[in-house]
C-alpha cells in the first residue's frame, strides 16, 4: 500500500470559539490514496492532488489514510493557492493543509469569508448525496456544421450590447453576496429576464444568516420540456473592501453579461428542449447558490441534459487570444461541442482541458459531482494571462475586452441553440439583421414623412468601432 506524502501547515494557535461552536457540520473527512478507495465507497472530492473520504465511510477497511482537521468544527473547504507567501499570513488565523497547489480549510462561514483575498475557486466541500461517477459510454460527438440561422442569430451580440450590458451590471458600489446591492442585482436580473419572453423566477435560499437568491429565467421546450439545458454564470463578486466597492467586471460580471445576452437572443425562438437561464450567488463564499440549486434538482430528479458554465471571460491578457474550456468524464462530449463552436463561429483560440474528475473553483462543478454534463469556460487558468486584479477593487470594464467577451457569449448562446434544437422557422418575430435595421430606419423616415400608415418601431443599434 503506498504511503500518503503530503505538506501540513497547522496554524499552532488554538481556533476561536465561534469556529469551535457555530457549525452543524461535525463529519470529518480523511484523506487516502486514489487506489486505495473501496469499490462501495464514493469520494467526497477528487482533484490531482488528494482525495477525500468520509472517516466514517472507511472506519471497517483496514486502509492507510490521514484524518483532516479532526479537532475542528466546521465546513471543509477547498482553495487553489496563487501565492503560498500570501497564504501564509493565515497561519495565525485559520488552520490549514496544504497540498501540491491546494489548501484545505476547516471553518464557519465567518471564518471562510476572509478566504477569497488569498486564493481562488473557493468551494465548500459538499457532504450531500453525490452521485457514484462510473465510467460512461461516451455519447458521439455531435457532428456541427456551419449554420446561417445560428450564425445570424448570434450576430446580434456584439461587443457594444456586451458592454452595454456590463455598464449597467456593475453600476452598482459592491455585489458582494450579504449586502443590500446584492439583492438589488438580483432584482435587476430578474426584471431582465422578465422583459423577454420568458418566464422569470427566484430561487431563495439563507447563508449564514443572511437571504440570498439565484435568479432564473426559463423558455420551455415544446418538444422535451422535461429536458433542461442551463446557461449560468455567478452574478456576486467580491474584493479586499466587499461591504464597501467590489465592481467584479471580470468576477464575474463578464459571465453574467454571457447569460444575460444569451437570453436576449435566445428567447425570440422556441426550443425543443428547455433553455434555462441562471444567475447564482453565494458563488465567492464557495460556489453555495449553485449547490443549494443543484442538490435541490437532483432531489427533484430533473432531467438537466447539460449545462454551460461562463465564470471570467472577458480577460485577454497578453500571451493570446484564446478561452480555456474544462469539463470531465461525463461532459467530454460537451467540451468538445465547446471547442468546435468557437472554432466555428468565431476567431478565438481554445485551451481544452479533458479531465477525470471535476475541476472545482466554480459553480458548473455543483452539477459535475452530481452527474451532470457541465462545461466551464475561463479566460485563464495559469501563468502569465492570469487576470491580475482578481478580487480587488481595480476589477473594473477598462481592463477587459468586449470582442473576446462577445465571442464566448455567441459561443455559448450557439450551444445552446444546437443542445435545445432551436426551431428558427417558427420563430414569431425574428431579431432584425444589421442590415434589417436599416431598411426599418428607412421605414421610420417614410413614416415621419407622412407617407406610410404604420410601422412596427425597433430600438436600432448604435455603431461602435471595436478593432
Amino acid at each position: 500500500m503506498r504511503a500518503l506524502i503530503i505538506f501540513f501547515m497547522i496554524a499552532s494557535v488554538m481556533v476561536s470559539p465561534a469556529i469551535a461552536q457555530d457549525n452543524a457540520s461535525n463529519a470529518i473527512l480523511s484523506l487516502i490514496d486514489a487506489a486505495d478507495i473501496p469499490p462501495d465507497v464514493t469520494p467526497v472530492f477528487v482533484c490531482d492532488d488528494f482525495t477525500l473520504v468520509k472517516k466514517t465511510e472507511i472506519d471497517e477497511y483496514e486502509i492507510e489514510s490521514q484524518e483532516v482537521l479532526p479537532d475542528i468544527k466546521g465546513d471543509y473547504y477547498v482553495m487553489r493557492i496563487l501565492d503560498r507567501e500570501k497564504l501564509d499570513q493565515l497561519k495565525d488565523r485559520l488552520p490549514y493543509i496544504l497540498i501540491g497547489e491546494h489548501a484545505i480549510f476547516r471553518t464557519d462561514p465567518a471564518g471562510a469569508e476572509i478566504l477569497p483575498n488569498y486564493g481562488w475557486g473557493l468551494t465548500r466541500i459538499s457532504l450531500t448525496a453525490r452521485k457514484i461517477r462510473e465510467r460512461p459510454i461516451y455519447p458521439p460527438v455531435i457532428d456541427v456544421n456551419y449554420d446561417p440561422d445560428i450564425a445570424g442569430m448570434i450576430a446580434e451580440i456584439t461587443p457594444w450590447s456586451c458592454e452595454s450590458t456590463l455598464v449597467e451590471i456593475t453600476s452598482f458600489a459592491t455585489r458582494y453576496s450579504y449586502t443590500s446591492e446584492c439583492r438589488q442585482a438580483e432584482d435587476t436580473v430578474y426584471h431582465e429576464f422578465n422583459d423577454l419572453p420568458l418566464t422569470p423566477s427566484y430561487f431563495d435560499f439563507s447563508w449564514s444568516g443572511s437571504d440570498m437568491r439565484n435568479v432564473i429565467g426559463e423558455l420551455p421546450g415544446t418538444v422535451a420540456p422535461e429536458s433542461v439545458i442551463i446557461i449560468c454564470g455567478h452574478l456576486d463578486c467580491v474584493s479586499e473592501v466587499p461591504y464597501n466597492y467590489a465592481p467584479g467586471a471580470e468576477d464575474n460580471g463578464s459571465g453574467t453579461v454571457s447569460v444575460l445576452e444569451a437570453a436576449r437572443v435566445l428567447s425570440q425562438y422556441q426550443p425543443e428542449l428547455t433553455l434555462r437561464f441562471i444567475t447564482f450567488s453565494g458563488e465567492e463564499q464557495g460556489l453555495i447558490g449553485s449547490d443549494e440549486y443543484a442538490d435541490s434538482m437532483q432531489t427533484a430528479g430533473e432531467n438537466i441534459m447539460a449545462v454551460i458554465n461562463l465564470d471570467m471571460v472577458a480577460y485577454r491578457g497578453t500571451y493570446a487570444n484564446d478561452m480555456h474550456i474544462l469539463s470531465d468524464s461525463l461532459s467530454h462530449w460537451l467540451g468538445s461541442l465547446a471547442a468546435e463552436v468557437m472554432d466555428l463561429y468565431t476567431d478565438v483560440d481554445t485551451v481544452t482541458a479533458y479531465e477525470d474528475e471535476p475541476r472545482s473553483g466554480s459553480d458548473h462543478y455543483s452539477f459535475a459531482i452530481r452527474g451532470y454534463p457541465a462545461v466551464f469556460f475561463i479566460d485563464a487558468w495559469h501563468g502569465p494571462d492570469w487576470y491580475p486584479y482578481y478580487h480587488t477593487t481595480a476589477d473594473t470594464i477598462g481592463n477587459l475586452d468586449m470582442n473576446l467577451l462577445a465571442s464566448v457569449t455567441r459561443t455559448g448562446a450557439a450551444m445552446a441553440a444546437i443542445l435545445a434544437r432551436l426551431d428558427f422557422e417558427a420563430n414569431p418575430d425574428p431579431i432584425p439583421t444589421l442590415s434589417e435595421w436599416g431598411m426599418l430606419i428607412m421605414a421610420l423616415v417614410l413614416l415621419l414623412a407622412g407617407t406610410i400608415g404604420v410601422i412596427r418601431r425597433r430600438r436600432p443599434v448604435r455603431a461602435r468601432s471595436y478593432n
